[in-house]
Order: structure tokens, then sequence, then C-alpha cells
């Protein structure tokens, strides 16, 4: 059923008549859906400085040609049937279901051939990118009263040959993904490694930790080269570019930091300001130099590292929904909202809903080729979605 929107005219001898509003004729690029206070002069209403003879007779002008109002109709048709139709295209669904986790599932990463997972249970699950399949799992070790260690990150190395996987023993582990056998071993000093990302070279490791550092860790035997401090407290977020060049962070602090990479040094460059939230989630752009980052309070900013804090420039919001996770791949940004509301964004213009998880996802990642998004949600489950070049 199409609604058609009326107007009431006033009758000479009092009182109103109802119209259809596309009897009024054009009124330009404003929409007969306009409040009262935003209406055009041409609807009915009193116009300041006429005569109210002179307003009728201008409404009355506006109001005789056929071929405005069969115009504007055809628009509005055309309107109502256009957004049916890309509403109903939008909305995407899973391509496959990866189950095995119980609890959340905190981290998900994918290399050219599989999916990595983990959470709340402390097993690393690893399914095959193409087909779904399991291909193998293994269990952290277990803390004193006997519960799972939690996974806080995962990071594949270029090519997909080690697998970083950060945990709540103060531990990141450096293994071979099919057979969980441990290459090295690195103690962080923060004790809970939140995050970790591999530099693009293989040769090193940046971990983010819940007293606000981020620490260089050479992969060839896990020793420590370099830290800095980038939050008064726990790093939420951080992301490598794909040059290797620069780290980013996002904290409690409501800030977005940047440090630039010299050898083992990190060197801070910008400090983004902007969100009025915790910062949750970070990536690099999908164009060279940006920064996307998203907050609690569902806000997603975007920044040109060339214009340094004043590049910012507007992306998305959903107000009151926070923002899990962000990730960004060959012209394609993903953000996930609130209770699973996972939106694929092209440029600054969403193009796709996805839909599957029932609770919130925190965790987002592409195929290196940028066809495969994979999601981890708090519902145990981990979604595989064919999102194209």
């Amino acid at each position: 059923m199409i609604y058609t929107p009326t107007l009431a005219l006033p009758r000479r001898g009092g009182g109103e008549k109802r119209i259809p509003a596309s009897l009024v004729g054009e009124v330009g690029s404003r929409s007969p859906f306009l409040p009262a206070e935003e209406a055009p002069s041409c609807f009915p209403s009193p116009l300041a400085g006429e005569g109210q003879g002179e307003g009728e007779k201008r409404r009355r002008s506006r109001s005789r040609g056929p071929k405005s109002r069969s115009g504007l109709v055809l628009i509005l048709l055309a309107t109502v049937f256009s957004a049916a139709e890309v509403s109903a295209q939008a909305i995407v669904r899973p391509a496959a279901v990866l189950k095995g986790h119980e609890g959340w599932v905190n981290a998900v990463v994918v290399s050219p051939e599989y999916v990595a997972s983990g959470g709340l249970d402390g097993v690393v699950r690893i399914h095959s990118v193409k087909t779904g399949a399991a291909a193998f799992s293994w269990t952290l070790p277990k803390g004193p009263d006997g519960s799972p260690f939690v996974i806080y990150a995962l990071s594949f190395s270029p090519g997909g040959r080690h697998l970083a996987v950060a945990s709540s023993d103060g531990k990141v582990r450096i293994v071979e993904p099919l057979s969980g056998r441990e290459v090295v071993v690195i103690d962080d000093p923060s004790r809970h490694p939140y995050k970790a990302a591999y530099f693009p070279d293989g040769r090193s490791l940046a971990v983010g930790g819940i007293d606000g550092y981020i620490r260089l860790y050479r992969m060839e035997d896990g020793k420590k080269v370099g830290e800095v401090k980038a939050h008064a407290d726990a790093i939420q977020a951080m992301a490598v570019s794909a040059n290797g060049k620069t780290v980013v962070t996002g904290g409690p602090d409501t800030l977005v930091q940047v440090f630039h990479r010299f050898g083992d040094e990190l060197q801070h460059a910008h400090r983004l300001i902007g969100h009025k939230d915790t910062v949750t989630a970070v990536a690099f752009g999908p164009e060279p130099g940006e920064i996307v980052a998203g907050d609690k309070d569902g806000k997603v900013k975007r920044w040109n590292l060339a214009l340094g804090t004043g590049g910012e420039r507007p992306f998305a919001a959903q107000p009151g929904k926070p923002v899990g996770a962000v990730a960004a791949m060959k012209g394609k940004v993903a953000v996930s909202y609130g209770l699973g509301d996972i939106r694929l964004y092209t440029g600054s213009r969403e193009t796709r809903a996805l839909k599957g998880h029932a609770q919130p996802v925190g965790a987002l990642g592409f195929s290196p080729d940028g066809r495969v998004l994979v999601s981890g949600g708090r519902d145990g489950n981990v979604m595989v979605w064919k999102v194209g070049r």
C-alpha cells in the first residue's frame, strides 16, 4: 500500500480542505513530507510581506501545470519502489556459519587459505576460508583454577605461515596454525596483551596492552626491541598499516593516536581528537593515508593523515549502538554496531547490511583479496560473508 500525502488548504469561509500533495505543483528539491516549520513557501501558509490575494494567485498559478503534477507523481512512485528494491538487495546473509566456540568470540583473522578464531573458551579454531571445513583446533593451557585462559587477539603472519595468539595469561604465542606447535613464546609485561598485529615484513609484531603501551617484538627470538606509551589506560584498538610504517591505536581517553615507525622506534605523529567516548575500533581506510575509527557511542570517523588533525571527514553513525569492530580492504569498510548489526560501505556510502548475528560483534576481518569478510560475535558464531571485489 502506498501512502498518498495530503495538504490542508484554507477555505474562504473558514475551516480547511485536504487535497493530494501532488496537486500543489513543483517544489524544486524540497520534499512534500517536510514538517510545517520547514515547508517551502508554496505550501499553504501566510506569506510574509504579501497580501492574502497575491499569495493565493501565486499558489493557483503554480498548481495549474499538468506536466508538473504528473512529473511529481512519477518521482514519488519511483522513489517508493526504488527504495524498496534497494532495501531488498542490500541485505546479505552469511555464506557459512562456523560453529564450535563456547562463549564470546573475541578475535578472527583471515589468511589466503584459512580463518582463525578464538575467544572466551581458550580454543583456537582453524577453518578453510573456501569451504568452511574445520582444519584444526587446539586449546590453551588452563589457569590455576582450572578455567581456560581467554584469547584476546589473533594475527596471521604474511602468507599465513605463523599465527600470533595473545591471551590472558600474559603470553603471546607464535604457533604453526595447523599443528599448534609453539615457535616463540613472548611474555608481555602488561600481563594482558589485548591486541597483537604482525608487521607486513613478518619479522616483527606490535602488541598493545592493558597498561596503554605498544611494544615491538622481534619474531626471530621474541625479544622486545621497543615500546611507547600510547594511552593512559588500556589499548582498546590497534592496527598496523599495509606498508608497516604506521601504527594507530584507540582507547578510553577518546583519542586516536598515530605513531610512525623508524627502525625499532615508534615516534608519536598525530593525536586525533573528535570522539566523545571510548574508541573501540580502528583500521587503516581503503584509501592511502586514511584512518577509520569507531567509538562506544556508535560514531565512526575518518581521517586523512596527509591533513593531520584537520583531515577529519564525516563517515557514519548509529547513535546509541556501540561500534564493536572496524575493518577495511580494497575500497570497502565494514563496521559492526550494537547487537550484531554489520554494515558495509563503499567510500562513504552504505551499500549492504549483513544480517546473521544475534549478539554484539567484536571482531571483523577481510581476506587478503577483499572478497571475503569474517565476523565473530558474543553469540559464539563465526560467520563468513561473500562481499565480492
